[in-house]
């Protein structure tokens, strides 16, 4: 089976074909990529609303062709020039994120979509006059994380064993999770959350839990509980 392409590579591919003048349609398209038949009718519809292709379909050869063939796709332009350095900038600023559930998701979207961008662009100039100070890394269990996200989204309790950064101690609590919080002043991830041994919402550094487990209790959300009146 081929392997599954993001949009811009089939229409990159479309592009050609119609200018090769080989009269695609959906069909063909569809059966080389193996995808669907509305896939690829999406991919001309949005090549013709949004890029303004000049593409028109003839009845007697039963395919697309171009009515402006001087027309050119250039996935490049999809982006102007300020928008492709916040691109690429974006992945370096994002590394602060390294560790959580969606960083690596987002990483690899920036990447797709950095394939499409001019090799010797101006962004890289963009960049020279910004300077970003490496993340240093995660000083926790990424899985963490994880289970965590899993908790809060499944509104299931946690158990964790924590140790308080005043004395040292640790201790055992079962928390209700409610939001990441990361601080850029302490760059520090954060849980906030309501903690039964305490009987009020806390803080806890994820950096300071040192095991966590995912209960299968539920827990009802305080809808009065605001995060930023908390944190305020």
């Amino acid at each position: 089976m081929r392997q599954s392409r993001p949009p811009l590579v089939r229409m990159q591919y479309l592009h050609q074909q119609l200018q090769s003048n080989h009269y695609p349609n959906c069909t063909r398209v569809a059966e080389y990529f193996e995808v669907s038949t509305k896939s690829i009718q999406r991919d001309v519809d949005y090549m013709r609303d949004l890029l303004h292709a000049p593409i028109e379909y003839d009845q007697k050869k039963r395919g697309y062709y171009y009515d402006k063939p001087d027309w050119d796709f250039l996935p490049s332009t999809l982006l102007e020039l300020g928008e492709a350095a916040a691109l690429i900038a974006t992945k370096k600023v994002l590394a602060q994120c390294e560790g959580s559930p969606f960083f690596d998701e987002v990483s690899r979207a920036l990447d797709k979509m950095r394939q499409y961008l001019p090799e010797a662009s101006a962004p890289n100039e963009f960049l020279n006059i910004y300077s970003f100070e490496k993340a240093s890394p995660p000083a926790f269990d990424p899985r963490f994380f994880a289970i965590i996200e899993d908790a809060i989204r499944s509104t299931l309790k946690i158990t964790i064993t924590y140790r308080a950064s005043w004395n040292q101690g640790v201790t055992e609590r079962t928390v209700h999770p409610y939001i990441f919080h990361y601080s850029q002043q302490s760059d520090t991830w954060y849980l906030i959350g309501y903690c039964e041994l305490r009987g009020d919402f806390r803080t806890f550094a994820i950096n300071r839990i040192r095991t966590l487990t995912l209960t299968k209790k539920h827990f009802t959300v305080q809808k009065a509980f605001s995060v930023d009146t908390y944190l305020s």
